[in-house]
Order: structure tokens, then C-alpha cells, then sequence
């Protein structure tokens, strides 16, 4: 795992699904879980407001994460995510 790699992630909810935030909260335990070991930014776009930060990513619904590395867009996740789910993509992602 590469310390100087950072990985961003953007979590698109909806305070009116209750999918996106159980994904929220799950996201945020992993993150605050893992601090010391992953190197992990989040940025929460609300949709319902944001619309065109959803349109220019291509988001047609919640919830949805986008994973940047270094900037770079490198993996989309639609739907609700299991923590199990989530660890396995971040683990694929600082290997």
C-alpha cells in the first residue's frame, strides 16, 4: 500500500432514501474503523440538491460512489454497499 496514494471518495444520497443512508453510515464506521491503515477522503453530494454535479458524473440515482485515486476516477459503485462489499473494493484499491 503506497502512503502518498489517496483515495477520494464521492458518496451521492438522497436524505430520502433509506439505502443511501444506510451506505452513509457504513462508509463513515469503515473510515473511522481503518483511519490508520487507508488514506480515504469522502465528499457527500447531496443529489436531490446537487444536480448538476450528479449530471456531469453521470448519476441517475442513490446511492451511488465514485472512487478517485490520486484525482483520477478508477471504479463506480450504484446501490447500497455491505460493509464486507466496501472493504474488499478499498482493499483492491491501495494494493
Amino acid at each position: 500500500m503506497s502512503q502518498k496514494s489517496e483515495c477520494t471518495i464521492m458518496l451521492f444520497y438522497s436524505n430520502f432514501n433509506r439505502q443511501s443512508l444506510k451506505t452513509r453510515v457504513a462508509i463513515h464506521e469503515f473510515i473511522e474503523i481503518h483511519r490508520h491503515r487507508f488514506k480515504i477522503r469522502t465528499k457527500e453530494v447531496n443529489y436531490d440538491i446537487e444536480k448538476n454535479l450528479s449530471q456531469k458524473y453521470g448519476v441517475m440515482g442513490t446511492p451511488a460512489m465514485l472512487f478517485l485515486k490520486n484525482g483520477i476516477l478508477i471504479r463506480r459503485h450504484l446501490g447500497e454497499i455491505t460493509p464486507k462489499e466496501f472493504k474488499s473494493i478499498i482493499e483492491g484499491i491501495y494494493k
